[in-house]
């Protein structure tokens, strides 16, 4: 019973671009909006690394353009939610819509995406939708630790291992619930408050130099 429309796909590699959105409606009162994460496009790992240095990018402003714009035709409650990137872009829409639309927001999915820079997370948009967004995170969470440190996650068990836990089909679901564990590994944990005090420390030049120039050397070998 559940009607599936408004998908919507666009990748311009002009604008470094890779948008997907689907909305599914439950009823007349109650929508969810999925943003889909990274593809295996290079376009898509060169936005996911964006997402470290610039605020915000273009993939942002079209998560949130669509968002509005399907709120505004539809009333109800929504949900808003994604995997990987597109548990950033769920945020970042639920954020910057406005305070009339935002209110109609019952809960916000961060499915193993990455967080946002500590100035982001202490502004007050970011306040306005806080105690609504729930973040999943697998027991080897890599993604989902980046720029992480509010330390407001859940975390399941995968049937995986390390960075493959990352796909969601892995992770262990009984009795209609997901399995889960007290915390990702400590190692795991260790190594991410390195890499995310690493990447805070530098200044957006330092780490928009360092990104251009490994793109450039993918780029170079024409790998898709």
């Amino acid at each position: 019973d559940v009607v599936i429309s408004r998908y919507e796909e666009c990748a311009d590699e002009n604008s470094s671009t890779a948008f997907s959105a689907t909305a599914f409606k439950f009823s007349d009162k109650l929508y969810y909006l999925a943003y889909r994460g990274t593809d295996d496009k290079l376009l898509s790992f060169y936005e996911d690394a964006e997402l470290a240095y610039d605020f915000p990018i273009a993939v942002q402003i079209a998560a949130l353009e669509y968002t509005k714009e399907l709120m505004k035709k539809n009333k109800g409650k929504y949900v808003l939610g994604g995997h990987s990137k597109g548990g950033n872009l769920a945020i970042y829409a639920s954020m910057y819509c406005e305070d009339s639309v935002r209110k109609r927001i019952q809960w916000i999915y961060n499915m193993d995406g990455p967080g946002f820079h500590p100035e982001i997370q202490s502004s007050s948009d970011y306040g306005k939708i806080a105690d609504r967004i729930r973040k999943i995170i697998p027991h080897s969470s890599l993604i989902g630790m980046l720029l992480e440190n509010t330390r407001a996650y859940e975390v399941v068990e995968s049937s995986s291992f390390g960075m493959l836990q990352h796909n969601p089909f892995t992770w262990l679901i009984k009795e209609g619930k997901f399995v889960t564990v007290e915390d990702i590994y400590k190692s795991r944990k260790a190594a991410m408050e390195i890499v995310n005090r690493w990447i805070i420390s530098l200044t957006e030049e330092e780490i928009g130099i360092f990104v251009e120039e490994l793109f450039a050397v993918l780029e170079a070998s024409e790998m898709e």
